[in-house]
């Protein structure tokens, strides 16, 4: 991975973290479940100066040997286009599991439930 592509990743880390970046969580679109490969829940979508993006946690089969085989999983953050149709996947980086992680926290509305459940700071 490029250092520029690191960057991308960390900047839109950092823009979910301030809620500069805000996601939508959507129903997994058709092609992303199969019998190989599934995604596990939903799928998280976000639109930043007309440049659109998607992560997603999935499950596939990691294959032992020619018959054994167990559940793996894994991230995906990919640039996608007006239908939702990927263009590109970038690569794996520890980031990319923390943005998953942060975008999941932001769309569940953690920070408002504890401050109902806490009161405010």
């Amino acid at each position: 991975m490029s250092d520029k592509t690191q960057m991308l990743v960390k900047t839109l880390l950092a823009m979910t973290r301030t809620n500069i970046l805000t996601w939508r969580r959507e129903e997994p679109p058709v092609n992303l479940v199969g019998p190989e490969e599934d995604v596990l829940d939903f799928v998280y979508t976000s639109t930043y100066n007309e440049h659109r993006f998607r992560t997603y946690e999935y499950r596939y089969k990691y294959y032992v040997d020619e018959l054994n085989w167990n559940w793996s999983d894994d991230i995906a953050l990919e640039i996608i286009d007006e239908q939702n149709r990927a263009l590109w996947q970038f690569p794996k980086t520890p980031d990319t599991r923390s943005l998953f992680r942060t975008v999941q926290y932001q769309t569940a509305n953690v920070d408002a439930i504890l401050s109902d459940l806490l009161g405010p700071e």
